[in-house]
């Protein structure tokens, strides 16, 4: 770890840095865990691969000696870093906010992206099509995002998450001090495969609206929770309230909880609804 500390150091000086907490900088400066990233990677020099939060291009540095990156980073002082730092052709640099950008196309996720938007980077990835990602987040979220029905952790990104990926932790724990500065928690590295385990809802963006409507109600059976959903559902699935009425009085799921829902189940209440 060493040596990658003294080369952040290094930089820091040289492009006057420091890490900003608002924007969850917490730079990885463990090699070993960085080779182990890669190698879990697998990739092949025809990859694209896009890495979210470049920062100090540790692991943009790996990933060029695999295949072409496209990076993203908002931070315009890592930005000018990286414009001097990497002038390899297969290296594309995109300048702003993840959230807000529009992505060219890619096939593989590699990131240690920054942890306050972990949740907003899982909802953008379902919209596009890459084969799989290799995301570290701090240990607890993803833990939330394997959690069973009935557990406090399952929530509405649980469900989603599942629906559109097969979830695998590679690498369950990656202590605090790999990091500079160190994170209060302990992180893991998942994979995400894109793949419908679950069966399909016919409309996967209104099925995200959905189930995000319907976990604000998770400790409510599920007969209540639609009750509660219904000018959501009205509005975005156009259901009569005499449809509704009908389909809640002959489902025998009505008197179980959201939070005890497996997602195949309410992926086909989500078809019967609309």
């Amino acid at each position: 770890m060493q040596k990658l500390l003294s080369e952040l150091n290094q930089l820091m000086i040289s492009y006057r840095f420091k890490s900003k907490k608002q924007l969850s900088q917490n730079f990885l400066i463990d090699e070993k865990i960085l080779e182990e990233i890669i190698a879990l990677a697998d990739l092949k020099s025809k990859d694209k691969v896009l890495e979210i939060g470049c920062g100090t291009g540790f692991l943009t540095k790996k990933l060029l000696e695999k295949s072409s990156v496209i990076g993203v980073e908002k931070d315009f002082q890592l930005i000018e870093l990286l414009k001097k730092e990497f002038t390899d052709k297969k290296f594309t640099l995109i300048e702003g906010d993840f959230l807000k950008v529009k992505l060219p196309e890619f096939n593989k996720v590699v990131s240690l992206p920054p942890y306050h938007i972990s949740s907003l980077i899982l909802m953008k990835l379902m919209h596009y099509d890459f084969d799989y990602a290799l995301i570290v987040f701090q240990k607890d979220f993803t833990e939330k995002l394997l959690a069973e029905p009935g557990f406090a952790e399952y929530t509405a990104i649980t469900c989603l998450v599942n629906y559109f990926f097969e979830p695998e932790i590679l690498i369950d724990y990656i202590p605090s001090n790999a990091f500079q500065p160190s994170p209060k928690t302990p992180s893991a590295l998942i994979k995400l495969t894109k793949k419908h385990c679950f069966g399909k809802a016919k409309n996967d963006l209104k099925f995200i609206k959905f189930i995000k409507e319907l976990f604000r109600f998770k400790n409510k059976n599920l007969a209540n929770a639609l009750h509660k959903a219904f000018p959501f559902i009205s509005k975005e699935l156009n259901l009569s309230k005499k449809k509704l009425d009908k389909i809640i009085s002959s489902n025998e799921l009505m008197q179980e909880k959201i939070s005890l829902l497996e997602i195949d189940e309410l992926v086909e209440l989500f078809n019967e609804l609309a």
